[in-house]
C-alpha cells in the first residue's frame, strides 16, 4: 500500500472494517473467532480498477505490486 501510495496509486482496504467490528456487533462477536477473515479484513486491498484504466496503468500497478511481493 505505501510503495503504492509513493507513486499515486490510490488504494483501500476491501474487508475493512471487519463487521465483527461494527459497534453494533462487537458486544455479540469476537474478530478473534474469525482468524481467517480478520486477515482478509486486514490485508486485502483494492486497487485502481475503471473502465477508463489504460492497460499502461494497469501494467505499471502489476509491476509495483511484483516488485515489492
Amino acid at each position: 500500500m505505501e510503495e503504492l501510495e509513493k507513486e499515486n496509486i490510490l488504494t483501500r482496504k476491501y474487508f475493512y472494517p471487519l463487521i465483527n467490528d461494527y459497534d453494533c456487533y462487537k458486544d455479540k462477536y469476537d474478530s478473534k473467532d474469525t482468524p481467517v477473515a480478520k486477515k482478509i479484513s486486514d490485508n486485502v486491498l483494492t486497487v485502481p480498477m475503471y473502465a477508463d484504466l489504460s492497460l499502461e496503468d494497469v501494467d505499471r500497478i502489476c509491476d509495483i505490486i511484483l516488485k515489492e511481493g
